[in-house]
């Protein structure tokens, strides 16, 4: 299968997102796109404005999957269902025509991934609140995400998925991964949500695409702490080497340091393998 991998790659956190919700966070949403960058619309339909804001008139619409790209950020930003993002001036082609306008980039996905005619597109619809769990470093607030695939402009499939946010959420990468060789799975898209810190978790969230719709795939997490302590999932698909047909294997290597690294000695690490088995029935992995 022939694969062209486009990503919008997000380099600021949707931890500073949830933080966002006041006045001095605004600059740090995760929508700070510059100019000639590229993006496409999520959620439809997209009202195009001849200003940045509701009080002006609605001059066109753009739908889910629709490419637009940036001419400039305004200063100007929409609280919507939780989410703060700022109002941005674009270019767009519509019928043939070149066209301006103002649309706010909470419409936008975050990230997006081209295969043959479908487009997969991962975003966030909204943010809860969850206001009594909040410490100071986690918000306690669960995105509610969606992995869409449209293909000739039509939605195909969709996929939601809640997503907790703590230091785990620091950016995230949306990535085909190709034919698995599972029945009925016809490609895998990855998303990822990375730490930036030592000691915080990278996330690995796994669908197949059937060709109509999403099936859940196990999942992995990698996370180490400065030489001092790393713990390393693996997942292999029947079409990587060392996979088994039928199967997914699970490869988690855990390691700790015996002791700290001086001048006299070198630091000794005793190091661990364990390995799970899923059997794929066609619909979902059971555990062997």
């Amino acid at each position: 299968m022939k694969n062209t991998i486009c990503f919008f790659f997000l380099i600021l956190t949707l931890h500073s997102l949830s933080y966002s919700q006041t006045e001095e966070r605004k600059k740090y949403t995760v929508w700070q796109l510059e100019a000639t960058n590229e993006a496409k619309m999520i959620y439809a339909p997209a009202n195009v404005r001849s200003a940045a804001g509701t009080k002006f008139p609605v001059i066109d619409s753009l739908h889910a999957g629709d490419t637009i790209t940036v001419k400039s950020n305004s200063n100007k930003f929409l609280t919507l269902k939780n989410i703060v993002a700022p109002w941005i001036w674009i270019d767009y082609v519509k019928n043939g025509t070149k066209k301006q306008g103002y649309i706010w980039a909470g419409l936008l996905a975050i990230g997006y991934a081209i295969d043959d005619e479908a487009t997969y597109l991962f975003g966030i619809d909204r943010i809860i609140e969850q206001k009594e769990k909040r410490t100071e470093y986690y918000t306690g607030n669960i995105f509610k995400t969606a992995l869409k695939v449209i293909k000739k402009g039509a939605l195909v499939a969709q996929k939601n998925r809640d997503i907790e946010d703590n230091e785990s959420v620091s950016h995230v990468d949306l990535k085909l991964l190709g034919d698995p060789k599972l029945t009925n799975v016809k490609q895998v898209a990855r998303i990822m949500t990375s730490g930036e810190a030592c000691g915080i978790y990278t996330n690995y969230y796994y669908a197949g695409f059937t060709g109509n719709s999403f099936l859940d795939l196990p999942g992995k997490s990698t996370v180490s702490d400065a030489g001092v302590y790393w713990h390393i999932e693996t997942i292999l698909f029947p079409s990587e080497k060392g996979g088994k047909a039928g199967k997914l294997i699970k490869i988690t290597e855990e390691g700790t340091a015996d002791d700290e690294e001086t001048d006299a000695n070198t630091t000794k690490y005793k190091t661990s393998y364990k390995t799970e088995t899923f059997v794929w029935t066609g619909s979902k992995a059971v555990k062997e």
